[in-house]
């Protein structure tokens, strides 16, 4: 149960940085980029906080590298729409 807790952790900030990451793909403004860079800082704080077994150091550690991953594609320049 309390490895069952642990991972719900992790999948509840994947799930919050997969709708961040969706949206990227679609925001098309500069404004909406900045709300979702807030929001991406928001679940970045709230990882940062998380206290997790060494165990799950791993799945931590890769959490945190697609949040950087998402925050990259969220800074890249806007590509004008085809």
């Amino acid at each position: 149960a309390y490895q069952w807790q642990i991972r719900l952790r992790i999948y509840r900030s994947y799930r919050a940085l997969l709708s961040v990451e969706r949206e990227a793909s679609a925001a098309t403004t500069p404004q909406h980029r900045e709300e979702l860079l807030v929001r991406l800082a928001h679940i970045e704080k709230t990882v940062n906080k998380m206290k997790i077994p060494a165990s799950f150091a791993d799945q931590f550690y890769v959490l945190r590298q697609n949040i950087i991953f998402v925050r990259n594609k969220l800074m890249a320049p806007l590509t004008p729409a085809k």
